[in-house]
């Protein structure tokens, strides 16, 4: 099934996610993926994707992560985010720090944006430990050239991150999604690669991800 996946992605790209047979491919290769993602040492991500192309779809990776977890996690951040998100932003609203002041008055027209941003600036952590901003033309291939890209998952926003709506994530240094549409999606994306590819919290964002992962996920583990 490896290499049937391999041979449709060769055929058709990342198109092939809409294949109806990969769904199940990907399911049935769920702990083949997981063997290679627990290897000793481990792997590179570019072994990884070179290995499990398709893993690095939303719907590869958002799958993957629901085996792992039992958790639907698209599904999840968008209703959790969308149940929360006023009462959290009227909370925010009430706080008199600065961080959150500036978060709140630069972010509030994008609201799931504004969440996470708020999130951060409330724990006192860097915006770029979760996002990082690259010129509104650059391309992937760009984007590893001529920037500096942490070890980390990040989300990464082509331009204002007010009015775009186009993002790429980076894992070690490469470009490994995008470019893609809806930045909730990204920001799920992000989250969730730390489980799939079995990664620490940076410490520039360990407080706000563990939030997320317990309050918008239900992961107490």
């Amino acid at each position: 099934m490896k290499s049937k996946m391999q041979q449709l992605y060769a055929q058709e790209g990342m198109a092939g996610v809409e294949r109806g047979a990969l769904q199940t491919w990907l399911k049935k290769t769920y702990i083949l993926q997981r063997r290679d993602l627990n290897f000793e040492p481990p792997h590179t991500i570019l072994k990884i994707k070179e290995d499990w192309l398709f893993l690095f779809s939303l719907h590869g990776l958002f799958q993957h992560f629901e085996e792992l977890t039992a958790v639907p996690i698209r599904e999840k951040m968008a209703a959790t985010i969308n149940d929360k998100q006023r009462n959290m932003l009227e909370y925010f609203a009430t706080q008199k720090t600065a961080n959150v002041e500036n978060a709140l008055q630069k972010h509030r027209s994008k609201e799931s944006v504004c969440l996470v941003m708020c999130l951060l600036a409330y724990f006192r952590e860097a915006d770029d430990g979760i996002f990082l901003s690259v010129d509104p033309t650059a391309t992937a291939a760009d984007i590893q050239t001529s920037s500096i890209l942490p070890c980390t998952p990040r989300l990464i926003i082509p331009g204002d991150i007010l009015q775009a709506d186009t993002w790429y994530m980076s894992i070690e240094d490469v470009c490994v999604m995008g470019p893609h549409s809806n930045i909730l999606h990204g920001l799920t994306a992000v989250f969730a690669a730390y489980f799939v590819f079995n990664l620490q919290y940076p410490a520039e964002a360990a407080a706000t991800l563990e939030f997320i992962q317990r309050a918008f996920c239900g992961i107490h583990a």
